[in-house]
């Protein structure tokens, strides 16, 4: 009884502990490192709350999912403005959602109490990992995110206890009874609404979420045909399990295209859309590139720079973060090998789900445009762990000798985990490089200005609580430049109201090839930190045209 006391407390102690650093991270930690990728949900929900509907249609969206952060984020906007806050506060409310999530997922996949919330936190630490996991999970939700959320609420449906006894359709097996018959329907009402809103969402959710689910259904079915001996009663089985299999698949799949019949509808169809499968040409295949595994690694360690000294502690730190992303990926192996000793079928499929959502993501990234960012790679790295977690659990009230086997790599994460909650408190302390650019700008009363979207653009606006304004453009070598049609609107280039001075960031590379053209008009040069200022007694920009090309 004491130990089971010891065990329940230091379970809830380290779930805490998990929450409160994430959460520290959110409010303290994320504006350091807010950046270009992390801006896309706040400046869709300026455009929502500016145009007064979910989809705003003069809006150039980067993607388009009307059902994600953005939407809180948008009531957030419209309720106390566009200061940096709202960030703040939705990612805090995406961490409720995303926590209460991994919680009933773990408990539809029959792991105990304690283990769900050790489980749960290992999730949140070791995605803490680096820049990369940090801002993919906790400064904005993306396609990849969206799909594994989507996946968790499919899961927690299919645990529902109404939904694991047996159907419950004719009078004979209700016995009349009107409220069985109700309970009975739930299940495959939910499995619709989840499926169609997750779709809504974009085309992705079909490559990130269905597809992989589908093939996973379809695996689980026919291995439980061929290791099911061969009599009357489990050939009864087989037709249930057949049944059940069909059913569930085909409102999966109904549910997924009348979702997107519903975005084309009413959302619009955007090129980005497709870019997740969109395949490169042979001479950029993962084999002639840094490919899957590379990036895979990359994803956990950070873009560690080529002279970092492996001996230092920020060596050490990428070493162990190397470590933990190779045990995560090669648990589910072991995981695998453990399969005919679950106990609850759920856990089988999932661990199914992992495979197949891992083929088709090796697919599509390592032979497709997806590639290129490391990112991309975290809603597999969200199934891996928790189907580490899942065998990890299950393998820890085996024998002795798993026991023990299993202990290495279980030490492993938890003191990557450890590791991650010292790096996060350390790392609230810096300061975001764009804070001095905004003071900058605020000291020479600039406050509406265009810069490349990779240079400084949507994060001056949004860091800035929209009080300066820094619009993305394209800027080409041959000394011309144009409208960047990525997370921004036409109107947003028109000549503002009361504003006489427009100014350009630029980096020095930038700098170099608009000199003859954009910069021989400007009226005066500020120098920054690797790079200037030109500012411009009016817009560079008219009726949507460049006026110095």
């Amino acid at each position: 009884m004491k130990t089971e006391s010891v065990k329940r407390i230091s379970s809830i102690v380290v779930f805490v502990l998990a929450l409160i650093t994430v959460a520290c991270y959110i409010m303290n930690g994320m504006r350091n490192e807010y950046g270009v990728l992390s801006t896309d949900n706040m400046i869709a929900a300026m455009a929502s709350a500016e145009s007064g509907t979910i989809v705003n249609r003069g809006f150039w969206y980067g993607y388009n999912m009307p059902f994600n952060i953005s939407l809180i984020m948008t009531v957030l906007v419209k309720l106390i403005g566009t200061d940096f806050s709202v960030v703040k506060i939705s990612m805090l409310i995406f961490l409720i959602i995303f926590t209460v999530l991994l919680i009933f997922l773990f408990k539809s996949l029959k792991i105990g109490n304690e283990e769900t919330l050790v489980s749960t936190s290992f999730v949140l630490l070791l995605f803490m990992s680096s820049e990369i996991t940090r801002t993919a999970l906790f400064s904005h939700t993306t396609y990849y995110l969206v799909s594994f959320m989507g996946l968790c609420l499919i899961y927690i449906v299919l645990g529902m206890p109404e939904i694991t006894e047996e159907n419950k359709i004719t009078d004979e097996k209700t016995d009349g009874n009107e409220d069985k018959r109700k309970k009975y329907y739930i299940k495959p009402v939910l499995l619709f609404v989840i499926t169609t809103v997750c779709c809504i969402n974009g085309s992705h959710i079909i490559e990130g979420l269905i597809i992989p689910l589908v093939i996973a259904m379809l695996i689980k079915w026919v291995i439980s045909g061929i290791f099911t001996e061969n009599s009357d009663e489990n050939d009864q089985y087989k037709l249930k399990e057949s049944r059940k299999f069909l059913f569930t698949a085909a409102l999966i799949i109904v549910g997924s295209v009348f979702g997107i019949l519903i975005r084309r509808k009413f959302f619009g169809n955007i090129y980005y859309d497709g870019a997740l499968g969109r395949f490169t040409d042979y001479g950029s295949w993962f084999f002639k590139e840094k490919g899957f595994f590379g990036q895979w690694v990359v994803l956990f360690t950070g873009r560690v720079n080529d002279v970092t000294n492996m001996m230092s502690a920020e060596g050490i730190f990428v070493m162990l973060h190397y470590l933990t992303a190779i045990v995560i990926l090669i648990l589910p192996i072991f995981a695998t090998l453990y399969y005919k000793r679950y106990d609850n079928e759920l856990a089988r499929l999932f661990i199914i789900n992992y495979w197949s959502s891992f083929l088709v993501t090796y697919m599509i990234f390592s032979l497709g445009y997806a590639q290129k960012d490391e990112w991309r790679l975290i809603g597999l790295a969200l199934m891996a762990v928790c189907t580490d977690c899942v065998f990890l659990s299950a393998v820890m009230k085996d024998n002795i000798t798993l026991r023990q086997i299993a202990a290495i790599p279980l030490l492993i994460l938890a003191f990557s985990a450890l590791l991650n909650i010292i790096i996060t408190y350390a790392f609230v302390k810096t300061e975001n490089p764009e804070n001095e650019i905004i003071s900058f700008l605020d000291e020479h009363s600039l406050d509406y200005g265009y810069a490349s979207f990779d240079t400084s653009a949507n994060v001056i606006t949004v860091l800035s609580g929209d009080k300066i304004r820094v619009r993305p453009i394209e800027i080409h070598e041959d000394g011309t430049y144009r409208i960047e049609r990525f997370d921004n609107e036409f109107s947003w280039y028109d000549d503002e109201p009361e504003t006489e001075r427009y100014f350009v960031i630029l980096n020095n590379d930038e700098m170099n090839s608009l000199s003859s053209t954009l910069g021989s008009n400007a009226v005066e040069s500020i120098d920054i930190p690797d790079g200037c200022i030109w500012v411009f007694d009016n817009n560079i920009f008219t009726e949507g045209q460049p006026v110095y090309n």
